[in-house]
């Protein structure tokens, strides 16, 4: 095939010394040139990517054609790997084990370093898939051992740097010490990771008789941690700490019973604390609240987290109230920032009677177990009366809701009619049908900038049905909600340039929703800058079918890291060495 390029004569020669060199005999082609008749051991080696030279034992040797790098050395059986076998990468050894039919079956995998990574079996050649298995970190701690079912890590046992009779839980990030516990009987204290079905770690700690006792971590679904503290059979008891989600805050510090906050505790709320006292079975039960300037709030008794008996401060003017058996006959509530947002009485630690509330919009009337009941008149922020008449159970029942911009009103009778809501910013809110003082039927929903955002039907104040989401006046979504969330079947487009109305751009994801999260379909996801971070199929809220890009950003812009590539919700890794730039 190849006789007629000059250079063939000198391929051959090297191809001569190197099979004398290796004391090989003979050379397998590759099948796909099985019907090219006057194809030689040379020109093999130059079209196909591997070349393989087998002795007469059964044993073989697999090269790189274009480096002449060893890539696998072993048994092999009808032309495949088979038996005892050792597998490299860039002259260093990543797989040693056992082959059947082509596939790893059982054996060690290493990293690029040469690190031990994993022990155990393979399914179809699969790592981390199916069977029993041991997992290692570069620093050859074991971090699971247990089984793998599709991929998933099941419950795992792990046994980490014992010393001194002491054993040692490891930040994962800086490898520092973060905690250390005194072992007893060291045939009955486990430590052990839990993973939830997408494998994400959800808790590691200490485990005793099957369930977690001692001290504990617990993660949310970004891998951050949520919780930290100790447990006993299985729930948080002793002291602990709570975080914001997704950031190192702490939210509350200090004790549990059976899986509630209960005795002494304190709580924050973005780094400043807002109470020190004592708590009952998750609510406060005694202390002190404070704003956020750390100026006394109140102090006193609370009965499920409601102002009981004591004193609570005002905080603008050198004022008390004070609160017996949850009563104050009137009493101004700021928030923790200092914002006033009630005046009223309170009765049984709720509002009940005449109030004013200062919130979305203005509001001024009746109020019966801390919802609006009765005649009420509500206000936007320029004093413009926008509805007045009678609410139930914290809607508007009977009255007149007032258009200030088009000198227009809207009746509403017994819960239902055809309205205007405005905001108190004076845009409107929603227009559309409304039944049981809740949107129900066709409707449409704007923002604060009078912007439509939701179009589409409603159930019981939500969005419910067909519906079509929009953003700065570009269409989004198209499809079906349940329960107020895409569920079901949809369409999602990528948003086009400001001031488009309502324009489609590129469809990027289509297929079925669940909760709000892609479920089954095709799609692409896209991250700022519109750089492409996924492109190709979903299943069950996973990638499955598929490329994940992962970019990193430098001065000179974004660059491609590396790939996951998806078969079937089986992963594998490309990494790149070289940048690629105007990616």
């Amino acid at each position: 095939m190849l006789n007629g390029i000059k250079s063939s004569i000198i391929i051959k020669k090297i191809f001569n010394l190197l099979n004398v060199k290796r004391k090989l005999k003979t050379v397998l082609y590759n099948k796909r040139f099985k019907k090219c008749l006057n194809l030689t051991p040379i020109d093999y080696m130059k079209l196909s990517v591997i070349y393989i030279i087998e002795d007469k034992k059964g044993k073989r040797r697999e090269y790189d054609s274009y480096s002449d790098e060893l890539i696998y050395e072993g048994e092999c059986l009808n032309n495949k790997r088979n038996g005892i076998g050792k597998e490299y990468s860039n002259d260093n050894l990543i797989f040693e084990g056992e082959y059947l039919k082509g596939k790893r079956k059982n054996g060690k995998l290493y990293d690029k370093y040469g690190f031990l990574i994993f022990e155990g079996e393979f399914s179809e050649g699969k790592v981390w898939w199916n069977g029993y298995g041991k997992e290692y970190d570069t620093f050859h701690n074991l971090i699971f051992e247990g089984e793998y079912i599709n991929g998933i890590k099941g419950k795992g046992v792990i046994s980490e740097n014992k010393i001194n009779n002491k054993i040692y839980i490891k930040d994962i990030d800086n490898n520092d010490v973060k905690y250390q516990k005194e072992i007893k009987n060291e045939n009955e204290l486990k430590y052990f990771k839990e993973y939830d079905e997408y494998n994400n770690i959800i808790f590691e700690g200490e485990y005793l008789n099957g369930k977690r006792n001692g001290y504990g971590k617990e993660y949310n679904e970004n891998n951050i941690i949520v919780f930290e503290g100790e447990y006993k059979n299985g729930q948080k008891n002793g002291n602990g700490k709570e975080y914001y989600p997704n950031s190192d805050i702490i939210k509350y510090e200090g004790e549990y019973k059976n899986g509630q906050r209960n005795g002494k505790g304190k709580e924050y709320y973005l780094d400043q604390l807002i109470f020190e006292g004592e708590y009952l079975s998750g609510h406060k039960k005694e202390g002190k609240e404070y704003y956020e300037n750390q100026k006394l709030r109140f102090e006193g008794e609370f009965l499920f987290d409601k102002y009981w008996n004591g004193k609570a401060y005002d905080y603008r003017e050198d004022k008390i109230y004070e609160f017996k058996n949850g009563n104050c006959k009137f009493f101004k509530e700021y928030n923790y920032e200092g914002k006033l947002v009630f005046e009223g009485e309170y009765i049984n630690g709720r509002k009940n009677g005449i109030g004013k509330e200062y919130d979305k919009v203005d509001y001024e009337g009746e109020y019966l177990n801390n919802k609006r009941n009765g005649k009420g008149s509500e206000y936007n922020k320029y004093d413009k009366l926008i509805f007045e008449g009678e609410y139930r159970d914290g809607n508007e029942w009977n009255g007149i809701m007032y258009d200030i911009k088009n000198q227009s009103k809207t009746e509403i009778k017994n819960g239902q009619g055809f309205i205007r809501k405005f905001n108190k910013e004076g845009y409107l809110e929603y227009e559309g049908e409304y039944l049981n003082g809740k949107r129900h039927g066709k409707g449409k929903e704007f923002d604060h900038y009078n912007d439509l955002i939701y179009e589409g039907e409603y159930l019981n104040g939500k969005r419910h049905g067909k519906g079509k989401e929009f953003s700065r006046r570009c269409l989004i979504y198209e499809g079906e909600f349940l329960n107020g969330k895409r569920n079901g079947k949809g369409k999602e487009y990528e948003r086009s340039h400001i001031g488009v109305e309502y324009k489609e751009k590129d469809l990027i994801f289509e297929g079925e929703y669940l909760d709000n999260e892609r479920w089954k379909g095709k799609g692409k996801e896209t991250g700022i800058g519109g750089i492409l971070i996924f492109k190709g199929e979903y299943f069950n809220g996973k990638y499955w079918n598929g490329t994940n890009y992962i970019c990193d950003l430098d001065f000179y812009g974004p660059y491609l890291e590396s790939e996951e590539i998806y078969t079937n919700g089986t992963k594998k890794l490309i990494v790149h060495n070289e940048e690629i730039r105007n990616w």
